[in-house]
């Protein structure tokens, strides 16, 4: 194998610590995950607490790893779709996040899986 491709396919779970409500917390989530959390946070605009505060504060009973996993794949999956789907939670989103109407389409339409 080559070494490049074996590092690239290395997903061994990697823990960060993030502030999310004012807490300290830590997740494990896969350097891919991470990578894409990245991305997403730079499209927007936002930092990585901005973010994750963001997605806890819509994820109701879901665990904080998931919601977070479950985030990433509802975002580029309304990447994929385009123009459908207008936001159905800028109303809740704005109670907790101020900039919630310069948002793109991406982000409110991954945030309504929890909504």
């Amino acid at each position: 194998m080559i070494p490049d491709l074996a590092q690239r396919m290395d997903q061994t779970p990697v823990c960060r610590n993030i502030y999310v409500s004012g807490r300290r917390t830590s997740v494990r989530m896969e350097p891919v995950m991470w990578q894409s959390l990245d991305e997403i946070r730079d499209r927007e605009n936002m930092t990585l607490n901005q973010l994750c505060g963001l997605i806890d504060s819509v994820r109701g009973e879901a665990g904080l790893t998931a919601a977070l996993r479950i985030f990433i794949i509802s975002y580029y999956r309304a990447q994929t779709q385009g123009d459908s789907a207008a936001p159905r939670i800028a109303d809740a989103l704005r109670r907790f996040d101020p900039n919630a109407e310069r948002r793109s389409r991406s982000l409110s339409q991954a945030l309504q899986v929890f909504g």
